[in-house]
């Protein structure tokens, strides 16, 4: 497998300290705590990942890589975010991660940085 750029690992797990934050309980300037941290900012995160698949699917440009990469928000949306949800929203994110990358629509890295940081913000969930 490739190695991820530096800066992608950097801001990857930069972005993963407010599940960190909620799951310790550590206070964030200006930000809710907790349950409602994690529940906000991963639906935040959740659509941030449709926005990195939405750039995959407009590699080849079909219509099932175009849906696959909207379903995370949309099921969120009509459900509303909670702490469970999030964890298997997360988990399926992961899968379609390995499902861009086997398309050949990932970069070739794309699994090595996605890998533990998802593991990172599913036990951050769970733990919550």
């Amino acid at each position: 497998m490739q190695k991820p750029p530096f800066s992608a690992v950097a801001l990857t797990f930069a972005g993963a300290l407010p599940f960190l934050a909620a799951a310790l309980d550590i206070p964030l300037p200006g930000l809710p705590r907790g349950v409602v941290l994690a529940e906000r900012y991963g639906l935040i995160i959740a659509c941030f990942m449709a926005g990195c698949h939405w750039g995959f699917a407009a590699r080849r440009g079909a219509a099932h890589w175009y849906a696959l990469s909207v379903v995370a928000p949309l099921v969120i949306l009509f459900t509303g975010p909670s702490l469970g949800l999030l964890a298997g929203v997360f988990a399926g994110l992961l899968v379609l991660d390995g499902a861009f990358q086997w398309a050949g629509l990932a970069p070739g890295w794309w699994l090595t940085l996605r890998v533990p940081v998802s593991a990172l913000v599913i036990t951050t969930l769970v733990v919550l």
